[in-house]
């Protein structure tokens, strides 16, 4: 509307609005000048996922600018507050936005895991937007706190942690669909250096690692997988970057299971055992760059190991 002047729906958004705000809006998470909103009329106890609410501060912020009405701005204020008043602190000591809340037994809770790490960058985005219109240290301040929560997280390769508390793939696997937000986000806040397109788009020279608790991920051009650890099967998930389709692996204890495409395999794939004491680098290349959300610290290459031994338990 406001980019080609359109003016057919300019009533019939204002309504739209005082619906939203009437209807969905929850005041009192966490406290009584935050304001939560319904996913869906029907589950009236089960607040909107952190992540979702830059889509609703941005209409309301150019419901503001529109019609010239700061209850738009208010309410979008509120969900600010919401966001940041529910953030926690995870086990790495980084600030984290919430999962969502939920009413059981007539008290509101709230859920803080399992939730992204990186995919958050549209709330961010509005929230930004709105310390612009308003400005609001406590805002600010989460903006911070968030962006080093960014820093913490990132691959050398440039991907975030996609996420904790699952316990499996989803924590480990980035996703591009929702990284995309936090690159807007970001660009829009800090800009970029001259050199960061080239950066961007050049060749991984390395293996980007993720380990996680059952399983890692691990990427190099243009081939990726989710794979167990050594022992530990999990996923066994093959693909490459300039294919739609995947694949999978089975041991060869599965009999005669889907076998993989030669060209699906990553040359030279690295392997990682995991013990009580910690995860190790088990053969396979060790140009890594390793990033671990695991509960165990990463030792780097086992001692001792030989490709035979790593063929043997992988046939297993």
């Amino acid at each position: 509307m406001l980019a080609f002047n359109h003016a057919q729906w300019h009533e019939q958004v204002r309504i739209d609005l005082g619906h939203l705000i009437r209807g969905f809006h929850v005041r009192g998470c966490p406290d009584t000048e935050s304001t939560g909103t319904l996913r869906v009329l029907k589950d009236p106890d089960w607040l909107e996922p952190a992540e979702y609410y830059g889509l609703m501060i941005h209409a309301l912020l150019l419901a503001a600018q529109r019609y010239q009405e700061s209850a738009y701005m208010d309410e979008a204020h509120a969900l600010a507050r919401h966001v940041s008043r529910s953030a926690w602190t995870d086990g790495r000591e980084q600030r984290r936005v919430h999962r969502h809340w939920q009413r059981l037994n007539n008290r509101w809770t709230r859920v803080t895991q399992p939730m992204l790490i990186g995919g958050i960058g549209i709330t961010l985005s509005a929230i930004a937007a709105l310390v612009g219109m308003r400005p609001d240290d406590e805002m600010e301040r989460f903006l911070g706190e968030m962006d080093a929560t960014y820093a913490h997280y990132q691959s050398p390769a440039g991907f975030f942690i996609s996420a904790s508390g699952w316990g499996a793939e989803q924590d480990i696997i980035p996703s591009t669909a929702w990284q995309s937000h936090d690159l807007l986000y970001l660009l829009e806040r800090h800009g970029a250096a001259e050199d960061f397109w080239n950066a961007f788009f050049a060749t991984q020279n390395h293996v980007a690692v993720v380990l996680g608790q059952t399983m890692a991920w691990i990427e190099a051009d243009p081939h990726w997988a989710a794979r167990g650890y050594v022992t530990m099967h999990g996923m066994e998930v093959h693909g490459r970057k300039d294919r739609v389709n995947f694949e999978m692996h089975f041991p060869s204890r599965a009999g005669q299971g889907r076998q993989l495409s030669d060209d699906m395999l990553m040359p030279n794939e690295p392997r990682f055992i995991r013990t009580d004491e910690g995860i190790f680098h088990a053969g396979g290349r060790i140009d890594l760059w390793v990033r671990s959300t695991a509960d165990r610290p990463y030792f780097g290459p086992a001692l001792g190991w030989t490709e035979g031994i790593l063929e043997q338990l992988e046939q297993e």
